[in-house]
């Protein structure tokens, strides 16, 4: 899931689409303390992704879709997704982590 606003119509939509699904790829391209801009630009915050995940009953939540401006903070990613979700999250490693 990507490019997406977190408003109740689109987190419905996705919830149905991922109902129980065993993986979630979903973007994360900002954290919560930039929700405004995340919103601004139709994005996910890890938080929110995590949310999502957890309404949607899915096993694991794999994050993509990151905003350079958060290079070298993985671990802030994985920590607000898991927090939200309460379960299996993870942060592909990459050229920003």
């Amino acid at each position: 899931m990507t490019d997406a606003l977190y408003c109740p119509e689109n987190v419905a939509r996705i919830v149905a689409l991922a109902n129980g699904a065993d993986v979630l790829y979903c973007e994360a391209a900002y954290l919560d303390r930039d929700e405004s801009l995340a919103t601004q630009r139709c994005h996910l915050t890890a938080r929110q992704a995590g949310l999502i995940a957890r309404e949607a009953a899915v096993r694991r939540l794999a994050l993509f879709h990151f905003s350079p401006r958060y290079e070298g903070n993985a671990e802030a990613f994985h920590r607000e997704a898991r927090e939200a979700f309460g379960g299996w999250v993870t942060v592909p490693k990459g050229r920003w982590n």
